[in-house]
Order: C-alpha cells, then sequence, then structure tokens
C-alpha cells in the first residue's frame, strides 16, 4: 500500500507491477509498466482498465482479463502494437473510444452486453481484425464478416481486409468511418434505399475506382471519399443539395464529375489535391473544380447559406 505524507493511506496499490486504486466503483487498474512483454493477466477483482492504462506497451501479445471488469476506457490498449489476442469478458458493458486502436489483433469478440460502441474509433488502424458478436446482443450483429445494427438498417463497420462487400437492401446507412482505409476494396454497390452516407465513410480506400450513391441520398458529408486516389468514376444523384467539407479531397484520378443543378451549397477542400485539370459539369457548363467552387461559394455568401 501506498502512503500520502500525513501517515494515512492512499488507496492504491502495486501488483506484480501494475498500478491498482479502490474507487467507488471497484478496484481500477490504473497503468501497467511499459517494459512488460508477452502474455499478462490482469489482478482478479479489477473492475475497470483505465483510460491509457496499457498506451504503447509495445511488447505485449496477449492479455487475460477477469470476469469481475465491466468497463475498457478510452485508449486502454492504444499502440499496442504486437497485441494479437484479448479476451472481453461477458461482464464487459463498456469499450471507450480508441481502446484497441493501432493494435494487432486478430480476432475479438464482443460479449452480449455491450451494446454501445464505437467500432471505427475503437479498432482504427487493426488492419488484420476480424470481429465477432455474441449472438444475444442486441445492438449489434456480424454478417459475412461486416457488423450492422442488429435490425440491418445500419452497416456500421468493415473489416480492413475486406475485397468485396455485399451490402444487404435493408440497409438504409453507411455509417461513420465504416469502411475507413478499407484498401482492398475496389468496387461497391449501394442498396437504393440508402440515404445517408456517414462522415468519412469510404475515406482511404485507395483502391476504390468506382461508386454509385443512391436517389434519396441528399448530402455528401465531409471527408466521404477523401483519399480515394484510385477513384476515377462517381455518379452524384439529383436529390444531392450539399457537397460538405472535404468530401473528395485527394481524388486524383478523378478526371471529370457531374454535379446536379440541386446543388447550392459546396463547402471549403472538397477537391483539395485531386488532378489540377478536374472537369465539373455543372449547369449546363464544363468548368474548373475551382470555378465550380467559387461560383456556388459566392451564391451561398449572396442568399446566406452555407452556414451551420
Amino acid at each position: 500500500m501506498i502512503e500520502n505524507s500525513r501517515g494515512g493511506k492512499k488507496k492504491r496499490s502495486l501488483k506484480d507491477g501494475f498500478d491498482l486504486k479502490n474507487t467507488s466503483n471497484g478496484l481500477a487498474f490504473i497503468s501497467c509498466p511499459k517494459d512488460k512483454a508477452g502474455e499478462v493477466t490482469v489482478p482478479d477483482g479489477v473492475t475497470k482498465i483505465e483510460k491509457g492504462a496499457f498506451i504503447d506497451c509495445t511488447n505485449l501479445t496477449s492479455v487475460n482479463m477477469p470476469k469481475t471488469v465491466t468497463k475498457i476506457g478510452s485508449w486502454a490498449f492504444y499502440g499496442c502494437t504486437s497485441l494479437a489476442n484479448i479476451n472481453i469478458p461477458d461482464s464487459v458493458t463498456e469499450i471507450g473510444e480508441c481502446a484497441f486502436s493501432s493494435c494487432n489483433l486478430k480476432q475479438i469478440t464482443i460479449p452480449a452486453n455491450a451494446t454501445d460502441i464505437d467500432f471505427a474509433s475503437v479498432f482504427r488502424h487493426c488492419s488484420n481484425l476480424k470481429i465477432e458478436i455474441d449472438e444475444d446482443n442486441s445492438a449489434y450483429c456480424v454478417v459475412d464478416d461486416v457488423v450492422y445494427s442488429k435490425d440491418m438498417t445500419e452497416l456500421i463497420f468493415c473489416p480492413k481486409w475486406k475485397e468485396e462487400v455485399k451490402i444487404p437492401e435493408s440497409v438504409t446507412e453507411i455509417g461513420t468511418f465504416a469502411f475507413e482505409s478499407c484498401t482492398s476494396l475496389t468496387s461497391i454497390n449501394i442498396p437504393d434505399g440508402v440515404t445517408k452516407i456517414g462522415y468519412g465513410a469510404f475515406y482511404g480506400c485507395t483502391s476504390l475506382a468506382n461508386i454509385n450513391i443512391p436517389e434519396g441520398v441528399t448530402e455528401i458529408a465531409p471527408w466521404s471519399f477523401g483519399g480515394c486516389a484510385s477513384l476515377t468514376s462517381i455518379n452524384i444523384p439529383i436529390s444531392v443539395t450539399k457537397i460538405r467539407f472535404g468530401a473528395f479531397y485527394g481524388c486524383r484520378s478523378l478526371k471529370e464529375i457531374n454535379i446536379p443543378a440541386r446543388v447550392t451549397e459546396i463547402e471549403g477542400e472538397v477537391f483539395a489535391c485531386c488532378d489540377e485539370n478536374l472537369v465539373v459539369n455543372y449547369m449546363g457548363e464544363s468548368m474548373s473544380a475551382m470555378q465550380f467552387y467559387e461560383l456556388v461559394g459566392n451564391k451561398n455568401k449572396d442568399d446566406g447559406e452555407g452556414k451551420e
């Protein structure tokens, strides 16, 4: 036990080099020494893995957690680049943002009671990961390795290694960063029922050559197709009225694009780092990306539109 300067006792202790703390909600795992290597076991009785507890423990390969753990904090295992195996006990109900980002996990099972997870954040840069979900989980399910909402209306997370995805007709929304950095994906067909494509949904899909956007989508969200360096063609339906910040940033293979007449609002950096000779067809005229931006941008200023 660690004593304070007045001779009293703090509610902290060291066990096997781990920093632990008694709290009103149970025993918290505060930190792991950076030089820990191989397989480690979290002590029995721990109820929470605190924020950043294992951050950058680059020599860990496997972590075992007791059945008492209910919460895994944000950034808990961030940067554990050798971490290939971890068990998430059935007791876990909460997993914080970026908890396993930049790990080398091969497989992980989401327990039944973990129903509020930002998959794109929690498993960002986990390029080899295969996710399984307890069949009793009321919020999520997995079909053909892709994570969906339980009712199959939202596509939430696609593993980075997927080469082909068939999106079910029931899907109406592609979630935030759902396909981020799916670098093996070359094309995808989005069902007609989809009305929302989320922030950064296809960001960094560097092999994606063509894509359809269905009727019913009214807004191209920020960074939706940013970094899609191989994208040569994309259809924008007449339902679209707004193109948000950085939507086609870095789409340097895009030579020509048709913008519907209903688009009256465009935000900055939409065509930044694209081919300088990109031709934009809009309102019966062909123009450069810069001319299009100036035209629509000036209209927004005149009308007082385009502001949040």
